[in-house]
């Protein structure tokens, strides 16, 4: 696998000590080379069980387990539902957990790069995702001192075309045949995911799934995204209430602004103690 277009070091190296944050299961087949080569520990959100109420995170076990990729303490812990209830009624106190969780892992495993879902306004809980990794990332440099490389990838999309991601930092990664092969391979195989992966092959191409893309995470104010940004998921879930699916709509001004605001206040000096006080040798 060779890297082109903004040089990281040690980013796709095997020794690097990196953890992998994706809301859902699935969303490691966007970053397959990178998977195979880092192996960094995999923490996912959800079980991916959406509107179905299945899990599908035995999949994504399968695909760690063949790259040799650890799990990191919470994995598939909530089912969709329970994360879009915390996020309508405000129960913020579950996702500063989470954060703080997170935050202890990095800290404590030495971890030098997070990657993660990047905000994309298609799905909330990629949104909570990016932020519980912003906050932990940035708890653990002001704890320990050390710098820990930030990094995103779009789990929706065609990876390299966001607008919102073309001035960030890009490291583009070209898979060899090899690696480009078991990717395909993995995706086809994970049944659960056959139409959006089939969607995807069909607006772009085959060949498109053989370069992964990661963007640096620069901008942490999220007072700055204009609103229309999250206009998807809005659109989606007004969709869905006027089918009798749901009861609110999740929005971005009501809902994940708010626990972003909440988790910029008071999370960063409460886990700043609390890992402080740890036994690890910063």
């Amino acid at each position: 696998m060779t890297k082109t277009d903004h040089s990281t070091s040690g980013i796709i190296s095997s020794g690097t000590r990196a953890a992998l944050v994706v809301a859902h299961p699935g969303h490691e087949l966007c970053i397959y080379g990178w998977l195979k080569s880092v192996r960094p520990r995999v923490f996912v959100l959800t079980d991916g069980s959406g509107h179905s109420g299945k899990s599908r995170i035995e999949r994504t076990t399968n695909i760690l387990k063949e790259l040799d990729a650890g799990v990191g303490s919470f994995y598939g812990r909530f089912s969709d539902a329970a994360i879009y209830e915390a996020l309508l009624n405000h129960r913020f106190d579950l996702f500063i957990r989470l954060t703080e969780e997170l935050a202890a892992q990095i800290l404590n495993e030495r971890i030098e790069c997070v990657v993660g879902d990047a905000r994309d306004g298609y799905n909330p809980a990629h949104d909570v995702c990016r932020l519980v990794v912003n906050v932990a990332v940035e708890v653990v440099r002001r704890a320990s001192g050390r710098e820990i490389t930030n990094l995103q990838f779009l789990a929706t999309g065609k990876p390299d075309t966001r607008p919102s991601l073309l001035h960030a930092q890009r490291i583009c990664l070209q898979l060899d045949e090899a690696t480009f092969e078991q990717k395909l391979m993995a995706a086809r195989n994970y049944i659960e995911l056959k139409s959006e992966v089939d969607a995807f092959i069909n607006a772009n191409s085959l060949e498109s799934l053989r370069s992964e893309f990661l963007y640096s995470v620069d901008d942490y104010n999220v007072e700055t995204i204009p609103a229309e940004a999250f206009a998807y998921y809005e659109q989606h879930g007004e969709k869905r209430l006027k089918q009798g699916c749901y009861s609110e709509v999740i929005r971005y001004r009501e809902h994940v602004l708010p626990l972003a605001l909440a988790l910029s206040r008071s999370l960063k000096e409460v886990v700043h103690e609390q890992i402080a006080g740890s036994d690890c040798d910063l």
